[in-house]
């Protein structure tokens, strides 16, 4: 399932996102990068997830499968 790699660079933008924030220094140009890396992350993760659940509903009531290993061509 490919959830766990999203997940995971969710994580490493969150990370890169506050470890910019935490180096600024004082520097608005470094503490505005380090929020628009968390936003986007964040944005990215919603719209990982909110796709998988549009996808997972579809498969789930199109078909006899509950999940997207179960059905075969």
């Amino acid at each position: 399932c490919a959830l766990p790699i999203f997940f995971s660079l969710a994580a490493l933008f969150f990370l890169i996102g506050a470890f910019l924030l935490l180096t600024s220094g004082g520097s608005q140009d470094r503490v505005s990068m380090g929020k628009k890396t968390i936003k986007a992350a964040i944005i990215g993760l919603v719209i990982t997830l909110g796709a998988w659940l549009i996808i997972n509903t579809l498969i789930s009531v199109f078909t006899t499968c509950s999940n997207w290993t179960g059905f075969t061509c």
